[in-house]
């Protein structure tokens, strides 16, 4: 899973903002921020905002907080489904 997750954060940015999370995971900036502040999703502050390594934002997509929410995104059912064994058709 994390590979999986890894391809799909090649193109951003090592460190990332709120905004930019929230473009990935589909959910608000105001979710990505409070994740933050709660301590739940490691950052640093910066100029009003927070920053994610990439390699942080790796270790919360896979862990059992993100996978725990009970309100998902779209594109958290997306990842979900992306990752998941296609169950094979009996011959």
């Amino acid at each position: 899973m994390r590979r999986w997750y890894e391809n799909l954060l090649t193109r951003q940015p090592d460190v990332l903002d709120a905004h930019q999370i929230a473009q990935v995971t589909g959910y608000a900036s105001r979710t990505v921020s409070r994740w933050c502040t709660e301590g739940r999703l490691k950052a640093f502050p910066y100029q009003h905002t927070y920053k994610v390594p990439k390699e942080w934002l790796l270790e919360f997509l896979t862990s059992e907080d993100y996978n725990s929410i009970t309100r998902k995104s779209r594109e958290h059912y997306a990842m979900i489904a992306a990752v998941t064994p296609k169950p094979r058709k009996k011959p």
